[in-house]
């Protein structure tokens, strides 16, 4: 994240999604500053996997899709990266 808050596309009827991911980027942003030093926490957030596109891309017409591979990758570099509290998007809709 870190940096000013930069609107998002509106997928309409998504509006739970978007609820529970505010929570979580709040709980991450919040829990880096709290959490003791050399513990680090981080969060990745995608949109629809490709793969998944077969059985729930009906639920999300006009979201982005997003390999599992991409997903992997965020994943390892917030793992195996120095920084914390950040969100790590794929498949942004802006």
């Amino acid at each position: 994240m870190g940096g000013a808050w930069q609107p998002q596309a509106i997928v309409p009827l998504l509006s739970n999604v978007y609820m529970a991911n505010a929570a979580l980027e709040g709980f991450v942003n919040a829990a880096a500053v709290e959490l003791p030093r050399r513990l680090r926490i981080n969060l990745v957030s995608q949109l629809l996997l490709a793969e998944s596109e077969a059985e729930y891309g009906p639920l999300f017409r006009g979201v982005p899709l997003v390999e599992a591979r991409q997903v992997a990758r965020a994943y390892s570099l917030s793992i195996e990266g120095a920084q914390t509290g950040q969100t790590y998007r794929l498949g942004r809709l802006d």
